[in-house]
């Protein structure tokens, strides 16, 4: 079964980062299914979606990186063009990527303990934007268990990776 939820978000415009976690997780809840992907996929070029530890510190450490790496104030070829300014949205955007997944068992989001979904908003100005998200999964969860030495039910360890 397929789900298919939009998502819209309301950004102050540059540099911008917005938690999505609690909307995404929301959404799997709703969707029905007990295991499976939620896809994520932001339509434009100048947003892109990651995970990050979403904490104050971190989410300015993001946004002076991107102000270092790729600066609002330096003239690039896209601003020429088109004169519009946001030629470092653009590149801002393309760094993180426009989609993400996520694996869900029992309706919950298997993320990591500090791990939550963000968002990056690059453009000038503040916009309502939308994200869609998909889920893909069952409705009844199937667990498969492999029978590998130390690869089973409960364990983190996968003998086939690393030697």
């Amino acid at each position: 079964m397929v789900v298919t939820e939009r998502l819209t978000v309301r950004t102050h415009g540059n540099n911008h980062v917005v938690d999505l976690t609690e909307r995404v997780a929301e959404a799997v809840a709703r969707s029905g299914l007990e295991a499976g992907i939620v896809a994520l996929f932001v339509p434009g070029s100048t947003a892109g979606l990651t995970t990050m530890e979403f904490e104050p510190g971190a989410v300015e450490d993001l946004q002076r990186w991107f102000e270092e790496a790729v600066p609002a104030d330096r003239e690039y070829r896209h601003n020429l063009r088109w004169g519009d300014r946001n030629g470092h949205s653009h590149l801002r955007a393309s760094l993180i990527g426009p989609s993400l997944t996520v694996p869900f068992r029992e309706r919950r989001l298997l993320l990591g303990t500090w791990q939550q979904i963000v968002r990056s908003i690059s453009t000038s100005a503040p916009v309502s934007m939308r994200s869609w998200c998909r889920s893909w999964g069952s409705e009844r969860d199937a667990i498969l268990e492999d029978h590998r030495a130390g690869w089973g039910a409960g364990s983190t360890a996968d003998p086939g990776v690393g030697g």
